[in-house]
């Protein structure tokens, strides 16, 4: 049998001895106290738990531009990747997970074996021949997590994780805005088609007009050359409006990560509500709630947990390992009770002279999470610009739409005074057309500000994170 009591007198008497030896481990050198991000760049201070992102895209009232986002979280490429990257760190954090349990293996061993005649031991007690040789053991192994190592590195591969389900949702927000916004180019690109098809109707008009006046010698040729020399513009500029439609048609068709041709993408039927409803300022905190901040902010935190992994790798590592089970020479012998064999006691490493390779280690962890801090302070300062710029772009388009929208009433007060003056018998047909034509080119004006406003929008509210929280608080108009 056996005799446990030696084993643990044993294993208490191994343990003290080596903690004897504690001086002579490899000193830890003076390291600065972590740096903390700039308290003007600390967006998190008074930031709120994160919120999931949102379809905030349905506020533009579009079923086809719905199905398309749609379509992209589920077959764009990019979004398998970014799931692919979950499930392997996922999976890695449970792999780290396991140093904590206790490991329990079962080994079996069946061979042939002929021993030497001349290994030291006397030829007549050396077994003759091959003989069978069998060996059968339950092996137990526990590491005691005295300095929290295993727990700290089971930490930082939790939070690995984590950057890389918030590093889906990046994908998700870039995917979002970038249809979107591609989305409300086509739509541009079909309004000017319908303004160019009803200049061109207006042109038609013009110079039948002024054949008519040719012939009856009112104008000479001028004028009509002249005209006719805006038709073969505008056409052109149909057709290349034409091809951008094909063009911006085929992004967002890649971007639903579904073959070309796989689905047709009709003209947007966007609705004329406003996106969104902007104050004058926003909060900085807001920008808290960005994916891509969320996971520079973890992986600094994740780094802060290395540095603590590094320094325990100065203390004494303690194992606790063991074995029991049955060996014999011949198989006849091997559940007898004589063939039992077990093992049982504690295993100590003490780091004594690994100094530079363990403060190199130490002193890279600390590296790496001032890269991290840097990283996450450039991060904000990112989505800082991203967001001014998308303001003042905002607030500039908003002062331009306003303009362009009196220049385009000053337009329809001019068309409708030559259509009552011709009515009159006070100006000719083509004075009409031409003030109708000066209408159009005003309109057109119009439509693309207020295109270039949407997607605007759109960027700030990638800049923001598209997160419900944020739409939220924007309709309420809450500014700093």
């Amino acid at each position: 049998m056996v005799n446990t009591t030696h084993i643990c007198k044993s294993s208490c008497l191994i343990i003290s001895c080596m903690l004897l030896f504690l001086s002579g481990c490899s000193p830890i050198p003076n390291m600065p106290g972590l740096r903390s991000p700039d308290q003007s760049l600390n967006i998190h201070n008074q930031a709120e738990p994160l919120l999931r992102q949102t379809s905030w895209w349905k506020s533009l009232g579009d079923p086809q531009l719905n199905k398309l986002i749609d379509q992209a979280l589920v077959h764009s490429p990019d979004i398998h990747q970014a799931q692919a990257r979950i499930e392997k760190a996922q999976a890695y954090a449970v792999q780290m997970g396991a140093a904590l349990e206790p490991s329990v293996t079962a080994d079996l061993t069946v061979q042939e074996t002929k021993q030497s005649y001349f290994n030291g031991i006397p030829k007549s007690a050396v077994p003759k021949g091959l003989k069978d040789n069998a060996k059968a053991t339950l092996n137990f192994n526990y590491e005691f997590d005295f300095w929290g190592q295993n727990k700290a590195i089971e930490k930082t591969a939790q939070m690995n994780a984590d950057i890389e389900l918030l590093q889906k949702d990046q994908v998700e927000l870039m995917l979002a805005t970038a249809i979107t916004s591609n989305y409300i180019q086509l739509n541009e690109w079909y309004q000017q088609q319908a303004v160019y098809k009803k200049m061109l109707n207006t042109y038609q008009q013009m110079i039948q007009l002024q054949q008519e006046r040719l012939k009856t010698g009112i104008d000479g040729k001028q004028p009509m050359l002249t005209t006719q020399s805006m038709v073969a513009q505008t056409k052109s500029q149909a057709t290349e409006i034409q091809s951008e439609i094909q063009k911006t048609t085929i992004v967002i068709q890649t971007l639903t990560g579904l073959p070309y041709q796989a689905h047709k993408i009709y003209q947007p039927k966007l609705s004329k509500r406003v996106l969104l409803k902007l104050p004058k300022t926003i909060q900085a905190n807001l920008m808290a709630y960005r994916p891509d901040i969320q996971a520079a902010l973890i992986a600094l935190q994740a780094n802060a947990y290395k540095i603590g992994v590094a320094r325990t790798a100065f203390y004494p590592n303690v194992n606790l390992n063991g074995y029991v089970g049955h060996q014999s020479l011949e198989l006849k012998n091997f559940f007898n009770p004589e063939s039992l064999i077990a093992s049982f006691g504690p295993a100590i490493h003490l780091p004594i002279f690994q100094t530079r390779q363990l403060t190199g280690a130490y002193q890279s962890a600390y590296a790496d999470y001032n890269l991290s801090l840097a990283c996450y302070e450039k991060s904000v300062l990112q989505a800082l610009q991203e967001t001014n710029q998308s303001m003042i772009q905002i607030h500039a388009l908003t002062k331009q739409l306003m303009t362009a929208k009196q220049d385009l009433s000053y337009a329809h007060s001019n068309a409708t005074l030559a259509h009552s003056l011709y009515q009159q018998g006070l100006t000719t047909k083509l004075a009409t057309l031409q003030s109708h034509l000066d209408v159009l080119s005003k309109q057109k004006i119009i439509q693309s500000l207020n295109n270039q406003l949407i997607i605007s929008k759109i960027s700030l509210t990638k800049a923001l994170g598209g997160s419900l929280h944020i739409m939220k608080q924007i309709h309420r108009g809450i500014s700093t």
